[in-house]
């Protein structure tokens, strides 16, 4: 009489071998989720202290840490923008997502004796000059591909017709800002 064989759900063999073995990353610190467009400007880094006596950079319990990299300085990474055309491009996106902000919800929430939200008024005020101070030295010329890339962090290429001269358009652009804020 032959040897009954265990039945398991959906036919899967008793012996058969995992496929892989699951490998843990060197760092078992969270890195975040792990998707094509979570992955999309993402870069890992190293983080650590510099040691004063060697001036290298120390990480003794390997902590590493993401963070998301503006189209600029991805653009600067490959060599399409200098230093200081991603410099000027991150100062006016800096402007505006600090003008994007809101009050803090606790406050929204607080009843305040005072009538008057003159505080959280005069703090988006001086966002918003802020911004301004900053986006009237862009070019009018070549605005439409400073503001792309730098205010609101969108490749050059998402641009209707997109050409390779539309780059020459935006480092031009981002020269002039940067003289134009003495960068």
């Amino acid at each position: 009489m032959a040897k009954k064989r265990p039945r398991l759900k959906n036919g899967t063999n008793p012996k058969a071998k995992p496929k892989s073995e699951v490998t843990l990353p060197a760092t078992t610190w969270d890195q975040g989720p792990d998707t094509p467009l979570q992955r999309s400007l993402k870069i890992t880094e190293d983080v650590g202290r510099i040691n004063p006596a060697t001036g290298k950079m120390e990480n003794p319990n390997e902590v590493r840490r993401t963070r998301r990299l503006s189209v600029a300085e991805y653009y600067q990474r490959n060599g399409i923008l200098s230093q200081r055309e991603a410099e000027a491009a991150r100062k006016l996106l800096n402007a505006w997502e600090r003008n994007q902000r809101r009050p803090p919800a606790i406050k929204e929430i607080n009843v305040d004796s005072s009538p008057k939200p003159d505080h959280f008024i005069a703090v988006t005020i001086d966002r918003i000059s802020a911004y301004r101070a900053i986006a009237k030295h862009v070019p009018r010329k070549y605005q439409a591909y400073v503001m792309q890339v730098g205010r609101d962090n969108h490749y050059l290429e998402a641009m209707p017709g997109f050409r390779d001269a539309y780059f020459d358009r935006l480092k031009i652009g981002l020269e002039q800002l940067a003289d134009n804020l003495g960068i």
